[in-house]
């Protein structure tokens, strides 16, 4: 959770590059709070768990990391350059993604060979269902925004079960908002062995797996 003070100069950074972002033409028509939601899935500041799972923090839960990150983009914006180079590097997918979802493979220590191909493993299922529909399936040098915030969603969820740690299940089905709770870690006990006919059955022996419980 930020301080009070990194609060403080969030805010302040933000109001001074979105000041800069305008006057420069840039993100017209948009809203300035969309745009800062945005940055914060550009640098990977995702909930790792609860019903937000993979969608962008709020502000105030951003970490030093996250915050330092978020500081460098606002500080390009102000500098033509660096402005320049910042979102020539926005327009390309696979480094969106990429800067999204290193840290989340940073968890789970995948090998930086593997990213790429895994990654386009995911696009494809979270295709899968507009595809059937007869959509083209799309490459990830053609993602657009709306689908990174899908891919990262599941791999949130994919890396919180590699990590065995609870979490809530993405339906990416339907969209970022759609999803069902799913707890793992605490997983359920086995049911005991069924005892003979002529013993009386305890509530023990009633017990049966819900819906949804992995094994």
């Amino acid at each position: 959770m930020s301080t009070e003070a990194q609060i403080w100069k969030y805010r302040a950074e933000w109001a001074k590059a979105w000041k800069a972002l305008r006057a420069a033409g840039h993100y017209a028509g948009e809203k300035a709070d969309d745009v800062r939601k945005r940055w914060h899935l550009y640098i990977g500041a995702v909930y790792l768990r609860g019903p937000e799972v993979g969608e962008p923090k709020i502000s105030t839960r951003l970490n030093n990391r996250e915050l330092d990150a978020f500081f460098k983009r606002c500080a390009a914006a102000s500098k033509p350059d660096s402005l320049a180079a910042q979102l020539a590097l926005d327009e390309q997918p696979l480094i969106r993604l990429r800067f999204a979802t290193d840290p989340l493979l940073d968890l789970v220590k995948m090998d930086e060979a593997k990213r790429e191909a895994y990654l386009g493993g995911i696009y494809t299922n979270v295709q899968r269902k507009r595809v059937r529909e007869g959509a083209r399936e799309l490459p990830i040098a053609e993602m657009p925004d709306s689908d990174l915030q899908l891919v990262v969603a599941a791999l949130t969820h994919t890396v919180m079960h590699k990590l065995g740690a609870a979490h809530d299940h993405p339906h990416t089905g339907k969209g970022p908002q759609s999803r069902f709770a799913h707890q793992v870690g605490a997983r359920a006990p086995e049911a005991p062995a069924t005892p003979p006919a002529v013993a009386p059955r305890t509530a023990a022996d009633e017990f049966r797996v819900p819906d949804g419980v992995e094994f």
